[in-house]
C-alpha cells in the first residue's frame, strides 16, 4: 500500500534516529482516486516533519481509516506540539518553526490534498505532539484496493 512504501523511505533514517514508526491500516479501505506520486509526495512531507519535530526515542503512528464518504491518512509524532496561533500560518509557503528547510513542506501537502478535493486537519497539544489527518474521498464505484 501507499502508506507502507512511503514510510519504508524514511524507515533507516528513523531507525539511526532511534524514532519508532508504528502503522495502523484499516484493511478495508475503499480505492480512492488520486495521483499516488502526489499523495506519497504529501505523505512524505508529514513523515519528513514529524521525523523532524521528534528526539530520540519518540514514536510516530501512522493510521489509515475508512469513513462512510472518505478516507483518511493520519500521521502523529510526539514531538514539542505547535501552538495554537501558529498552525493557521503552517500552511503558508515558506512559514517555518524550523530552522532548516525551506518552509515550503506543508504548503505543498495542502496544495496536493485540494487539488484531490480532499481536506487535511491539525490537531497540536503543546509537549504532546501533533496529528495530521489527510481525507480523501472515497470511490465506491470501484473493487476494493
Amino acid at each position: 500500500g501507499i502508506v507502507k512504501t512511503t514510510v519504508e523511505l524514511i524507515r533507516q533514517e528513523a531507525t539511526d534516529r532511534n524514532i519508532e514508526i508504528v502503522i495502523f491500516t484499516d484493511e478495508n479501505l475503499p480505492l480512492i482516486s488520486c495521483d499516488l506520486s502526489r499523495v506519497k509526495q504529501a505523505l512524505l512531507n508529514l513523515l519528513v516533519n514529524a521525523m523532524d519535530a521528534s528526539i530520540d526515542g519518540d514514536t510516530i503512528t501512522i493510521t489509515t481509516e475508512a469513513e462512510a464518504s472518505y478516507i483518511g491518512i493520519s500521521v502523529q509524532d510526539t514531538g514539542q506540539g505547535i501552538k495554537s496561533d501558529d498552525i493557521e500560518k503552517i500552511f503558508k509557503p515558506f512559514y517555518s518553526t524550523k530552522t532548516r528547510g525551506s518552509g515550503l513542506g506543508l504548503a505543498i501537502v495542502d496544495r496536493i490534498v485540494k487539488e484531490h478535493g480532499g481536506e487535511i486537519q491539525v490537531d497540536s497539544a503543546i509537549n504532546k505532539g501533533t496529528t495530521f489527518t489527510l481525507k480523501f474521498k472515497a470511490e465506491h464505484e470501484y473493487a476494493e484496493a
